[in-house]
């Protein structure tokens, strides 16, 4: 009954995490793919030597999911903080504050 699920949050602050989230679906979309093929040998190679065989299918799915994960968190976080940091430069360039 008139509630909002954002109470006390500014729109700027709703538009860059909307903003954050896009960037990180897109960047998760393009990088995901060059990490986990960088890099799931490796991990198959590391489940082959410590638990045997028969797991490989396993790490592949679990290791896709994890460069996912990881990419997507991690371009989120750099894209908010930007976001922020620029913002805050931006705040203190029009209104005159020298401070950042």
């Amino acid at each position: 009954m008139g509630r909002t699920l954002n109470k006390g949050r500014s729109a700027f602050t709703s538009a860059s995490d909307m903003l954050a989230n896009v960037g990180g679906v897109a960047a998760t979309f393009f990088l995901a793919p060059l990490l986990f093929h960088a890099s799931v040998s490796d991990a198959q190679v590391f489940a082959l030597s410590n638990y045997g065989h028969g797991w490989d299918w396993l790490v592949s799915i679990l290791w896709a999911l994890g460069c996912g994960l990881i990419t997507f968190a991690g371009s989120k976080m750099l894209l908010a903080v930007t976001f922020r940091l620029g913002s805050a430069r931006l705040t203190a360039l029009i209104f005159g504050r020298d401070q950042y």
